[in-house]
């Protein structure tokens, strides 16, 4: 984020779409990195206990993607970011938790070319299937953690991806997990 606004979380608004576990807790860090933040939660409750807590501003779903923030983070329905929602984003960037947020490609191009800088789900989300890998794998708490802490990196590398090629951040990271999984070796038991 700091690379596209040139400002840091203290001096951005973030609007978080959805408070369930993940959003709530992406609420709480954000609010100690010092940054505004407007919620949209469809439970009252857990939308009032964000503005007790967190100073936030409270809207309704539909408002929230034409929120003035400079950060959107949907958090929560997938497929959130279709033609209509890409045409009113106010936001400079479109980082969150949701799964499947892009409608479909087309609306990835879309940013693109309005200029949004969008961060693919699947690589700013990952930690939860991270954490499922190191169970399965066998991984000690400092590796998943070290690859969780990755997550960074992972997404610097897909946006200078994308800046080389002159493709939008969904194709870079397509593109690159296809890549990286035609170089991993094949695991015993598991389908081609």
């Amino acid at each position: 984020m700091q690379r596209h606004l040139g400002a840091s979380l203290s001096d951005v608004t973030v609007a978080v779409q959805g408070l369930g576990h993940v959003g709530f807790a992406l609420c709480e860090q954000l609010h100690d990195a010092g940054a505004r933040l407007v919620v949209a939660e469809p439970r009252a409750e857990v939308a009032a206990e964000a503005a007790r807590r967190f100073g936030a501003s409270v809207v309704a779903s539909e408002e929230l993607v034409s929120a003035k923030a400079e950060v959107f983070a949907p958090c929560a329905l997938g497929g959130v970011l279709d033609a209509v929602a890409v045409e009113r984003i106010q936001a400079a960037v479109v980082c969150g938790a949701a799964n499947n947020q892009l409608a479909s490609p087309a609306q990835g191009d879309a940013l693109l070319a309005r200029g949004i800088l969008y961060a693919p789900d699947y690589v700013v989300n990952a930690g939860g299937i991270i954490n499922v890998a190191a169970e399965h794998l066998g991984w000690g708490v400092d590796e998943a953690r070290a690859r969780v802490e990755a997550t960074g990196e992972r997404l610097a590398a897909v946006l200078d991806h994308a800046a080389a090629e002159r493709i939008a951040p969904h194709a870079a990271a397509d593109r690159l997990a296809r890549a990286a999984i035609a170089r991993a070796p094949r695991q015993p038991g598991l389908a081609a």
